[in-house]
């Protein structure tokens, strides 16, 4: 419904399919698998090629203020959108244990976050979700699966070691 993938499949060699953003405004998952899916067989239905389509694989996550306490400074961070080494630097920082749900194909986490300008203070609880190395693996057996033109990753150098050992096999493999 926003982009017209059959006008676009007639005039172009690829079409790049951003499937992410899921949850933006509200905490949630960043590009759940199964939507993944849903927006992949979608644009096949309607693109002739589908060696056309290139899924969007992001590598970085989400990170929402969910409660506070206390009076925040002006200046104290709203959602952001960190990478994957920020992410890594919070859970060492913070001390928290990221989950993976294999419902969505993400990994979260909450924290605490003190925050002050030396007049106001508040704690925020922050939620972080984001696809990593596991996660992008999953999209790219979406694409596998799915029989589309390939993936690109959102965005090179917002990775970290770990996506490139879990999907490098699947791109030599692609070479070969």
């Amino acid at each position: 419904w926003v982009y017209d993938y059959a006008g676009m499949g007639e005039g172009v060699d690829r079409i790049r399919i951003m499937a992410y953003d899921y949850s933006f405004a509200d905490p949630g998952p960043i590009a759940p698998v199964e939507f993944v899916r849903t927006v992949v067989r979608a644009a096949k239905r309607v693109v002739a090629d589908d060696n056309k389509l290139v899924l969007g694989i992001p590598l970085y996550g989400r990170n929402w203020v969910t409660a506070t306490s206390g009076t925040c400074p002006a200046d104290a961070p709203g959602t952001v959108s960190p990478t994957l080494p920020e992410i890594g630097a919070l859970l060492q920082e913070y001390g928290a244990t990221s989950v993976y749900d294999a419902t969505t194909g993400e990994k979260s986490f909450t924290y605490e976050r003190p925050t002050s300008d030396g007049v106001t203070s508040c704690t925020q609880t922050r939620q972080v979700n984001f696809v990593d190395g596991e996660g992008a693996l999953a999209r790219v057996t979406i694409a596998r699966e799915e029989h589309i033109g390939g993936v690109s990753f959102w965005a090179i150098g917002f990775d970290n070691p770990g996506v490139w050992q879990l999907v490098g096999p699947y791109a030599r493999a692609r070479e070969a």
